[in-house]
This record gives structure tokens, sequence and C-alpha cells, in this order.
């Protein structure tokens, strides 16, 4: 089986705590964060780093475009471990792969990678090329997600509630993922969508449905995952 990761922004609202143990029961294997779930976990819940670095390790769970800023976020980082990898969305002051991958170069942080979400990679009006010379040990996750070949006018309020199940849209996600294999890409992988339907189903329910698109994406269009190729001098 893939390893899968969490997307955070599935279950927006749910707390750090809540999220993490769900997450490790539904079967996912790493988690994201979102800044609001961040802000809620430091602020109202009072966690510190190693607080949410030891909820993680309980679970058993890892955590999923100015170069001097990316540079200096790598930087501290580091100081705790952690690597940085930056998403690219169009509706942004970094709205491509080649504006992502610039400031991520450019720093030349050996802690310093991407994100890749196919709903964005799509909508942005995707570049094959560039991926392919991208090296596969800087993509350090991968989001998938589904959706019409023809976007919608309004790309943000697409991006936040139009998005389907990986698999159920005109994106070719089998292919993406098989490109992404070939490539020699490793990086976790796992669904990134939301549905306001989700608010009204218990989470562990949503958990298991999204666990399970990837799943059955697998079954179609096998592809090798582990915890993210690293180049050399990275930190874990």
């Amino acid at each position: 089986m893939p390893q899968t990761t969490f997307m955070a922004g599935c279950l927006a609202r749910t707390p750090f705590r809540a999220q993490v143990p769900a997450a490790a029961a539904a079967g996912f294997d790493s988690i994201t964060i979102w800044p609001n779930i961040w802000r809620h976990a430091r602020r109202r819940d009072t966690l510190t780093l190693p607080d949410m670095r030891a909820i993680l390790d309980d679970a058993g769970l890892d955590l999923g475009r100015d170069t001097e800023g990316f540079a200096a976020l790598c930087d501290e980082a580091a100081e705790h471990g952690l690597r940085v990898a930056l998403e690219f969305f169009p509706f942004s002051n970094v709205p491509d792969l080649a504006t992502s991958w610039s400031i991520v170069s450019q720093a030349d942080r050996p802690n310093g990678g991407l994100v890749l979400d196919i709903w964005h990679y799509v909508r942005s009006g995707r570049d094959d090329d560039l991926l392919a010379r991208i090296p596969p040990e800087r993509i350090y996750t991968v989001q998938l997600s589904d959706g019409p070949a023809t976007a919608a006018d309004d790309l943000a309020a697409e991006a936040m509630y139009g998005r389907l199940l990986p698999g159920k849209g005109e994106f070719g996600v089998a292919a993406f993922v098989s490109r992404l294999d070939t490539m020699g890409v490793r990086a976790p992988c796992g669904p990134e969508l939301y549905s306001p339907s989700f608010d009204q189903r218990p989470v562990a329910a949503v958990m298991t449905d999204l666990y399970q698109s990837v799943q059955d994406l697998h079954s179609q269009a096998p592809w090798r995952t582990g915890s993210g190729s690293r180049p050399a001098g990275a930190v874990p």
C-alpha cells in the first residue's frame, strides 16, 4: 500500500488534537497542518512545538514567494528537525510551479521542498516539462483531488468547495501519479478536498472515505511511495 498523507484542509475546522488520532486510526501515515489549525493549537490549546511533536509521535504520524524568507523559515525549522514544503496556487503571489520552484531552488536549503497539489497544478496551466526537470527528492508531498476539464469562473471557490475525489473527474489523476512514479518521486500522498457535507458527518467516516479514495486509485495506477527521498544532509 502507498504511504498516505491526510491533508488537513479536508477537515479545516477540526482541531489538531482531534485530527491526529483520527488520521492514525483511519490508516494515514502522516498529516499536514493548516495555519488556522496551527494557530488554534498554539493559542487556544496552548500546545508548544514539542507538545505537537509528542502528539504526532504517540499516534505514529509524521508531519507531510520570498526566497530569503523561505530560506530563513527553513533554517528555523531545521532547528526542530522539520522540513518546509512550499505550495503554489493560481490565485496567489506564488501562482504556479515555476514560481515556487524558483523560490525553493534559489533558497537552496536541504530541508526545503515543494507541495505538489494536482488541483493547483492543473488550474495553473500545468508545466509537465518543468515538472520533469525538478529533482524528485524535492517534492515532499503530493495532494490529490479531481475536477472537470473546464475551470470555474471563481477559482478560489472551486478550490475550496468544487474538488472531487481522485479519479472522479477529468484531471487524469492516474496518469499524473504514474508520471511522478516514473520520475522517481517517493513522497507521501493523500487526498486534498473539502465538502460542506464533511462538517455534518462523523470525522471517522470522512477519514475512511478519503483514505479509501487513494487506495482505489492505487489499485488502478500503482505507484511507489516512502518517507520521501531527501537530499544529502537534509533533516528528517
